[in-house]
């Protein structure tokens, strides 16, 4: 049994060093996306053509898709498995699937990214849109960095810098009103929102005070019914 698991855990080290290079790779193409954005819609009503507006709407969609799979690796990171015996083997086999996945998602998200530059560059939609404004800002390449990412650092799922805004929602949770209440966590792709959210919603304080918990996520495409479910 041993023989056949070592292959196993051999794959999995490999497949980890790859998904926090597809990771990285994919975060620094947000980054340089979300300064597109910017204000590219302005930009593209003053370029002629519904295929601007249409070429800016893609790459708006792509950067959903990016801050979702963010979100899903970040959960995957977060998430903390026993550090030796057959428990812990399981869970390490148990997690090279959603990795995978993950790591397929990144992929064809980059494919997409790839098609969306070339269709740009097939049709001028880039320089249309830098013809609708003399500010160069808005060149896909331009590289912008929120300054409060550097405030997140992430590893072996710890998160730092977000103990006070952790402590801080676990006291609204359990210290708050007894109606119903929505209790939003926002911020830019990437910065660690859902990382954050899972350290509450699995906070030992938090398990012991509410009587059942569920845990659901919601990407930009989604259907009612099957989350009712």
């Amino acid at each position: 049994v041993v023989d056949q698991l070592l292959p196993l855990l051999r794959e999995e080290a490999k497949l980890l060093r790859g998904v926090h290079k597809e990771f990285a790779d994919i975060k620094d193409e947000l980054e340089s996306i979300q300064a597109f954005l910017k204000d590219a819609d302005k930009r593209a009503a003053l370029a002629d053509g519904e295929g601007v507006k249409t070429w800016v709407k893609q790459v708006r969609e792509v950067a959903f898709r990016i801050e979702d799979i963010i979100d899903d690796y970040l959960i995957q990171v977060g998430q903390k498995s026993p550090d030796s015996g057959c428990v812990a083997l399981v869970c390490k086999i148990k997690t090279m699937i959603p990795r995978r996945r993950i790591v397929s998602e990144i992929q064809d998200i980059k494919s997409s990214v790839r098609e969306i530059k070339e269709r740009s560059e097939r049709y001028g939609f880039q320089r249309s849109l830098e013809q609708g404004s003399s500010n160069s800002r808005g060149s896909w390449n331009a590289k912008w960095h929120d300054p409060r990412v550097a405030a997140l650092y992430i590893e072996e799922g710890e998160v730092v810098g977000y103990e006070i805004q952790r402590e801080r929602l676990i006291d609204w949770l359990i210290k708050g009103r007894d109606e119903r209440t929505v209790v939003s966590v926002v911020g830019m792709g990437g910065q660690g929102k859902t990382t954050l959210a899972k350290k509450v919603f699995d906070s030992k304080n938090v398990i012991g005070h509410f009587d059942c918990r569920v845990w659901i996520t919601v990407s930009q495409s989604y259907n009612v019914e099957g989350l009712l479910r």
